[in-house]
């Protein structure tokens, strides 16, 4: 399995490591979790189309009004960069005192099949 590796420029040395159902996908260092999940959903997210016809199960007259429904509901976020994703039940993020204890926890969820990727 790959693992992305971001290279944030927060200077609290934080190691957030973020996956979906079929393991870690993303090891950030020098992020904070706002940080981290922005980079999740520019890297990972199921982008939300205004006009997605999914949009019609929520409340609202309006494609906007649905849009927001949806946004209130949880089951969409809208990042710091203003990038609207679907949210999965599956996601998760944990942040770790270091880098070798994420790594350690990629090794061990993946069986030792893993490659990091970038930075």
């Amino acid at each position: 399995m790959k693992v992305k590796v971001y290279e944030g420029c927060d200077d609290t040395r934080s190691v957030i490591l973020i996956g979906h159902e079929f393991g870690p996908c993303l090891l950030c260092t020098n992020a904070d979790m706002d940080d981290a999940i922005d980079e999740w959903d520019e890297q990972f997210g199921d982008r939300v189309n205004p006009t997605d016809p999914a949009l019609d199960d929520y409340p609202g007259d309006t494609p906007e009004e649905r849009l927001n429904s949806a946004i209130d509901s949880g089951e969409i976020r809208v990042n710091s960069g203003g990038t609207m994703v679907w949210v999965s039940p599956y996601e998760w993020a944990h942040e770790y005192p270091n880098r070798a204890e994420a790594e350690a926890f990629c090794a061990k969820s993946t069986r030792g099949a893993v490659e990091y990727v970038g930075g």
